[in-house]
């Protein structure tokens, strides 16, 4: 079901600067998620992960702080092929929040990709949350707008109980040229790999996939460079907690 319900702005008179976050959930879960600058509204965004089956959703959530227009959301696989796509009018102000399973699924059907959306006239900010139907864990990050050629990852936790995943996004037309380069706390490079992502493709592997040699660090980080614009995100997990984590640009 597609729903369209009620946002907050909060705003200052006296020109000091805010900084919020809102936490949500279930007694089971919570997701926490920063305040989005609406400087930072587009007419097309990109969520690096899109899924939903029998045991996993996505929510898109978008907000109009622009004119009134047409959105288009597109799942998109893995590979950069178009899966499936839906349209919509989104009035000034208005919020959609909708489950991705509702908007592309059918009836058991699974999916894993990326999500892109455009407008015709509007100017967008949004969120995607993952979840489980059952509501125990949820994780939740911004969609993005743009990708950069640099950025970190600010902390590592790969060992028998805790996992890292990392998540690349190239939406772009050219395949990308990747370096993926792990740290330790002490700022010594453990690890370290090469890869190519083709145009509009994603790659999601954990750390341990990605660097096998990465098997027992608590600590440090992981820098990704590329010779294109890349998104992501990192993700920690457990059997009782999962956490999505934006990069952190150095190099745009």
């Amino acid at each position: 079901m597609i729903k369209y319900i009620a946002t907050v702005t909060v705003s200052s008179d006296s020109g000091t600067p805010l900084y919020g976050i809102e936490l949500f959930g279930t007694e089971s879960s919570m997701a926490g998620l920063l305040g989005i600058e609406p400087d930072l509204a587009a007419d097309d965004l990109s969520g690096a992960q899109l899924a939903y089956g029998p045991d996993v959703d996505t929510t898109i959530n978008l907000v109009n702080v622009g004119q009134s227009g047409r959105v288009v959301l597109t799942a998109m696989g893995e590979n950069g092929k178009i899966v499936h796509q839906n349209s919509l009018n989104l009035d000034e102000y208005q919020q959609l929040r909708v489950s991705a399973k509702d908007l592309f699924g059918s009836d058991g059907e699974s999916f894993v990709g990326w999500l892109q959306v455009d407008s015709t006239a509007g100017k967008l900010l949004g969120i995607i949350v993952f979840e489980d139907p059952k509501g125990e864990f949820s994780a939740s990050l911004p969609m993005q707008k743009t990708g950069a050629r640099e950025f970190i990852f600010s902390h590592v936790a790969q060992s028998e109980d805790i996992y890292t995943g990392i998540t690349l996004l190239n939406s772009g037309a050219r395949t990308a040229l990747v370096s993926l380069e792990v740290f330790n706390a002490s700022g010594e490079k453990v690890g370290f790999t090469f890869q190519e992502i083709k145009p509009l493709g994603k790659r999601a592997l954990l750390l341990s996939e990605w660097i096998p040699e990465i098997k027992n660090q608590l600590g440090g980080f992981i820098r990704v460079r590329s010779n294109e614009k890349l998104q992501g995100f990192e993700l920690f997990g457990s059997r009782n907690y999962l956490s999505a984590v934006p990069r952190l640009i150095t190099v745009e």
